[in-house]
């Protein structure tokens, strides 16, 4: 029995291989703001390092077995908002930094996801302050002395 190719499945992996390879000539060539160990560029890149390759994987498996790549809407969209998530998440962390950035996204997750956000504020904020102040320590404090480098950073 012969299986057409599903488009959206193979349109869906095309756009997530040309974000993954923007991202990743972004994260070399954007304007980044310089910071300790990898800088913030470091998870971004590391993110679009996954992205390609998974949309390579895709696209081949598209081509190669295509009975088993229907387009199923909800998992589509739930992956368009992950890339859409991330790319706003990395695009604060170019402009306002990794701490700030992630304490905002965290809040908004946190509130987005909560049943009654009203009522979980009073928790949100300072799970959101600590984990700010963890990263903080992480990449300004932990990082530098022990000088975590990795080859692609």
């Amino acid at each position: 029995m012969r299986h057409d190719l599903d488009r959206k499945f193979v349109v869906g992996a095309c756009i997530l291989l040309v974000l993954g390879v923007w991202g990743l000539w972004h994260t070399y060539f954007g304007h980044w703001r310089p910071g300790p160990g990898g800088g913030p560029m470091a998870i971004p890149r590391i993110m679009f390092l996954v992205l390609i390759p998974a949309a390579l994987l895709m696209i081949w498996q598209a081509f190669r077995y295509p009975e088993s790549c229907q387009t199923e809407t909800v998992p589509m969209r739930v992956v368009g908002a992950v890339v859409i998530w991330a790319l706003l998440y990395f695009w604060l962390v170019r402009n306002l930094g990794l701490v700030s950035s992630t304490a905002i996204m965290l809040c908004v997750a946190m509130l987005v996801l909560s049943p009654r956000p009203m009522q979980s504020l009073k928790l949100v904020i300072p799970v959101a302050m600590l984990s700010a102040g963890a990263f903080w320590v992480m990449f300004t404090q932990i990082a530098p002395v022990l000088q975590v480098r990795v080859w692609w950073f």
